[in-house]
């Protein structure tokens, strides 16, 4: 996991990017995974990202998903600062 400030739309924000070095996702599941319950494993609902999307958006960010062949997954998820009473 990496954080960091950034510059959005609108004014300053914060990055958040979750790594892993696993298998990867290949284009078919890249594309579907963010289907609630939609899931490549045996156990589990699916239900991760979908939720993980809808609550981010809710908020004004973005969750971005890169992932390539045998190189693993990266979520970025970028946020807008909220103003304190003081800004």
């Amino acid at each position: 996991m990496r954080g960091e400030p950034v510059e959005i739309e609108g004014g300053p924000g914060i990055a958040v990017r979750f790594m892993d070095t696993g298998e990867g996702m290949d284009t078919l599941v890249r594309a579907r995974a963010r289907d609630p319950f939609f899931t490549t494993k045996s156990s589990g609902t699916g239900l991760g990202l979908a939720i993980v999307e809808r609550i981010v958006k809710a908020h004004g960010g973005t969750v971005m998903l890169q992932s390539s062949g045998q190189e693993g997954s990266t979520v970025s998820i970028t946020l807008p600062r909220q103003r304190s009473p003081k800004d």
